[in-house]
């Protein structure tokens, strides 16, 4: 099952193509948006009994409107096995209104007010 907090275009049945999915707009505080001690939850989750969910070209945004300091650690996360192949991801911060700290599983650059965009190939 693929966790997705919008629609995404299919390649197949089985794969995602340039799929893009927000964050939620409107968290008013950090405190308010953690998935335990971790700030946000993903907006691409893929999970953990997933077989065949090669994707190209997911990509996750964040305007964090309400509040400029709310963090999104990871905009997707994954399991890190062979099986699950995840490939171009990219994750933008439109406006620079907040940030999404990593792109998968903690990896990958910040996008935010200094760079609005952040891009891992694998």
């Amino acid at each position: 099952m693929v966790i997705e907090s919008a629609a995404s275009h299919a390649c197949s049945n089985t794969r995602t193509c340039k799929g893009i999915r927000g964050a939620p707009y409107d968290v008013p505080n950090q405190a308010s948006w953690m998935n335990g001690s971790v700030d946000g939850h993903a907006s691409y989750k893929v999970d953990g009994g997933v077989t065949t969910p090669p994707a190209w070209g997911p990509g996750v945004y964040g305007c964090f409107s309400t509040n400029n300091g709310v963090k999104l650690d990871s905009a997707i996360e994954a399991p890190t096995v062979a099986r699950v192949q995840l490939h171009d991801m990219l994750s933008l911060s439109l406006g620079g209104a907040g940030e999404i700290t990593h792109l998968l599983n903690s990896r990958g650059g910040a996008a935010n007010a200094s760079s609005n965009s952040a891009h891992l190939a694998q």
